[in-house]
């Protein structure tokens, strides 16, 4: 009699615990989710413990762990977004490649044409140690420099890309040399100001400079200088302007330049 009422009370608790798990609140997760959402509805003995959603996780313990507003549509959209960026990002620098890059070599569209008065440094390598140059030039109006083991070479005129090519092929030509690399590299075009102006000095060269605008740059005349007859030197020509009448009358300022002297004498009253 005594093992009766308590299988009928074991009887009773079980039937009580399967009534409240057959309630639609009974909740198992963490989060908060009922079971029938986790679950879709299926059947929980014997089944697969595996959630819909592609973000949630399983305990050991059989808890799941997810975050209700972060589906797994949401983390696809991200990731697509993340792909499209990282191609975007990919394409831009195969764009700035070599082949789009904006550094032009000696021979490219950046080439300078020589002109007279440009001071030019050509650079010899890719040949034995001891006939490696570096040698420095001034254009004058012949216009031509003088390499190692060549006659004199004509760049006036030339592009520096166009005066590289033409050194190495005279070189391998004659056969002085098997592969020579040489580089035309252009100063600043300069004007030289001098005598009787506040501040002799070189003055970097523009297209619309002129005498006046030179004798300006360098501080202007000084109380004893010849403005009568200003000299301007030009490889081996001399001319002479009124900086007086230049002044009153802009065509008859001389326009100079690059390697032009202007030189300023001091008057003898």
């Amino acid at each position: 009699m005594t093992g009766e009422p308590r299988i009928i009370s074991l009887r009773a608790a079980c039937a009580v615990f399967l009534a409240l798990c057959a309630l639609p609140g009974c909740q198992s997760t963490k989060s908060g989710a009922s079971l029938d959402d986790v679950w879709g509805g299926g059947a929980l003995a014997d089944e697969p413990r595996s959630p819909r959603f592609s973000n949630a996780e399983v305990d050991r313990d059989g808890t799941i762990y997810y975050s209700p507003g972060a589906g797994g549509a949401a983390s696809g959209a991200g990731a697509a977004q993340a792909a499209d960026r990282g191609r975007s990002v990919g394409g831009g620098g195969r764009a700035a490649g070599p082949s789009g890059s904006g550094v032009s070599s000696g021979g490219g569209a950046g080439s300078s044409v020589l002109r007279e008065g440009d001071y030019v440094q050509v650079q010899l390598k890719g040949v034995p140690a001891p006939e490696e140059a570096s040698l420095d030039f001034s254009l004058n109006e012949q216009g031509t420099i003088a390499m190692p083991h060549l006659p004199p070479i004509r760049a006036l005129g030339k592009s520096t890309g166009a005066l590289e090519r033409e050194i190495e092929e005279m070189y391998k030509a004659q056969r002085i040399f098997t592969d020579p690399k040489v580089s035309v590299l252009v100063g600043g075009r300069y004007i030289n100001v001098m005598g009787e102006v506040r501040l002799p000095q070189r003055v970097l060269y523009t297209s619309d400079m002129t005498m006046l605008k030179a004798v300006a740059a360098s501080g202007g005349f000084t109380d004893y200088a010849n403005k009568r007859a200003v000299r301007v030197h030009r490889g081996g020509e001399v001319v002479e302007v009124h900086a007086g009448r230049a002044l009153k009358d802009p065509a008859e300022d001389l326009p100079l330049r690059p390697g032009d002297t202007v030189e300023v004498k001091r008057s003898i009253f």
